[in-house]
């Protein structure tokens, strides 16, 4: 969050919190600290075309950066069956030095990341050199794969193109019904790459210079590349159940459907979320012929580095049978540039919790409790809290985007 945001401490004596929601050899997993590295399925209507240049689909996929992040990054896709498939890479390289790149591939996918890589057919693994100017270089394999590492027997395909420091690689790989045996979207795949010069036969053992693999140990055998797992094409996903919510420290569960690999995944990671919902505090106490009543919105975030504004964006429907209400027209975006270490509330002080350091509140005012013929109002409040990133980009809540609550009368309906 940039600078210009301040910290302040909010007293309020009249308010109440209530909570609305309670905010051989195998793989090698992937270290701790590179959860997002992984690949993305990607329906075959929409696979990005082999011709050097960044397509825009590539954006579903994360980066994954070389072990000195300024040297680039690859990009795995795939697309297919169980019975036939193409494995889609992407690599953008940094450095005029450098003159190509060696992927290297387990040879079939799995199912779970514990499972045996070695083959004695094909020896666990394949490697495809990409040489910047000439592309698929069958010849070019580093000397280090001796029989730990196969040539593929069918002909990738692969276009290059040069960049002002260095170039960008595409190759698709098509691989047989036996090497796609097994493939599911949310399997596993090895996939490692390095990057190299024309005098560096060891580009392999240097960890600078290479992504998805151990270089201390790759020539023991193939089981030192990352089990790279092959997710759903989106950045967002439509939870369809949520069995824990992610917090700002942790990781949530839920259930969602991809629509690109007709999948549904029971189990599935939420990551964990920029801005955590805390609650809504309205007042305990409405004098006589109060028309009006005001509540608060309180959310809760981790730091300031990464926002330049925090806000809600709030919808609202009233109406006099909770069954039967009628939206409001239009959506109230709040925003703001002030965040709070506690906020004391009916003498009770709340704060941050659970990983979190800073409160986000906002009132809200003028909330009708009656009509014109006196009859108790109820008005539904729909909320979305956000972060607003540094290149200006909403990010909402993970998991649940939203939390959705009523009033009757300005009184919380819990029921």
């Amino acid at each position: 969050m940039k600078k210009a945001i301040s910290v302040l401490c909010l007293f309020a004596m009249l308010l109440s919190l209530a909570a609305v929601m309670s905010v051989g050899t195998s793989a090698m997993s992937v270290p701790e600290g590179k959860s997002g590295f992984h690949g993305v399925y990607v329906a075959e209507g929409n696979a990005p075309k082999i011709d050097g240049d960044i397509d825009k689909v590539w954006e579903n996929a994360p980066a994954m950066p070389f072990g000195k992040a300024e040297y680039g990054y690859i990009k795995v896709m795939w697309t297919g069956t169980t019975t036939r498939g193409t494995l889609y890479m992407l690599a953008e390289v940094n450095g005029s030095d450098f003159t190509g790149i060696d992927f290297v591939l387990s040879s079939r996918f799995y199912s779970i990341p514990e499972a045996t890589w070695d083959n004695e057919t094909w020896k666990g693994s394949f490697d495809i050199h990409i040489d910047k100017t000439s592309g698929y270089d069958k010849t070019g394999a580093k000397a280090w794969k001796g029989d730990k590492v196969a040539v593929p027997s069918g002909t990738p395909s692969a276009k290059t193109t040069a960049t002002e420091n260095g170039f960008i690689a595409e190759v698709a790989f098509t691989m047989s019904s036996a090497n796609a045996v097994g493939f599911k979207c949310g399997g596993f795949f090895g996939i490692g790459a390095f990057i190299s010069g024309d005098d560096e036969d060891d580009a392999y053992t240097k960890a600078d210079n290479a992504v998805g693999m151990d270089v201390n140990h790759i020539t023991e055998s193939p089981s030192y590349l990352y089990a790279i797992n092959m997710r759903c094409n989106s950045k967002e996903h439509t939870w369809t159940s949520i069995t824990t919510e992610p917090t700002l420290t942790t990781t949530g569960k839920g259930k969602y459907y991809c629509t690109e690999s007709k999948t549904t995944f029971s189990n599935a990671d939420i990551p964990v979320t920029t801005i955590q919902w805390r609650g809504v505090q309205t007042l305990e106490n409405l004098s006589d012929g109060t028309t009006t009543t005001s509540m608060r919105l309180v959310s809760q975030i981790k730091d300031l580095d990464a926002f330049s504004a925090v806000g809600y964006e709030i919808t609202a429907s009233t109406g006099t049978a909770l069954d039967a209400l009628t939206p409001l027209s239009g959506i109230i975006d709040k925003d703001m540039t002030s965040v709070y270490n506690s906020i004391t509330a009916a003498g009770k002080k709340v704060e941050p919790e659970d990983g979190g350091k800073f409160l986000v509140a906002i009132v809200v005012d003028d909330i009708p409790l009656k009509d014109a013929n006196g009859n108790d109002l109820y008005v539904s409040f729909t909320v979305k809290p956000y972060t607003v990133d540094t290149a200006s980009n909403k990010v909402y809540m993970t998991g649940t985007d939203s939390v959705t609550f009523v009033l009757k009368a300005g009184v919380l309906v819990t029921e």
